[in-house]
């Protein structure tokens, strides 16, 4: 079967992926209760292979891009992909292990598998500063510790 990929329709398929990965972003970051992502940045949104190399990230600070590929790898060194885990659709991934994929223990990533046709095709990941749970409003600043200790903890669990 000779397939051949237009060099044109496979660039406007770039670019509009692209785009919708930078605005994705950049509402994650515009909607954080989080100083540290809304005014710094570091919210990062990306798609992966199921090896780990990216295919096209959208990063407040570029430096975190290799935080999912660890994670990846760790989920491939552990067997996620074998029948006791499972890697499933509507799986979703998270992990704020420094040790596992982190630059520090703060960042939180998220990976979901995506699948085409029953077939798994790539993952899409978000990274971000876990005081993204945290409120704006003093009001509501009581909510704040229940999920950090939620997610404080979160060895590549798949959720």
């Amino acid at each position: 079967m000779d397939v051949r990929l237009d060099p044109v329709r496979y660039e406007i398929f770039f670019n509009k992926l692209d785009q919708a990965l930078n605005e994705s972003q950049q509402v994650v970051r515009y909607l954080s209760g989080s100083a540290i992502v809304r005014e710094a940045g570091e919210a990062m949104e990306s798609f992966y292979l199921p090896t780990g190399e990216g295919v096209d990230i959208a990063a407040g600070i570029l430096m975190h891009f290799m935080n999912i590929t660890r994670c990846i790898h760790y989920m491939a060194d552990n067997n996620y992909g074998g029948e006791d885990i499972g890697v499933f659709e509507g799986d979703q991934f998270i992990n704020n292990d420094a040790y596992i994929g982190g630059m520090h223990c703060p960042d939180t990533c998220l990976i979901a598998p995506f699948f085409q046709i029953r077939q798994f095709c790539t993952l899409l990941s978000l990274l971000l500063y876990p005081l993204l749970f945290s409120s704006p409003s003093p009001h509501l600043a009581h909510t704040s510790p229940l999920l950090w200790h939620a997610f404080r903890h979160a060895l590549c669990l798949q959720i």
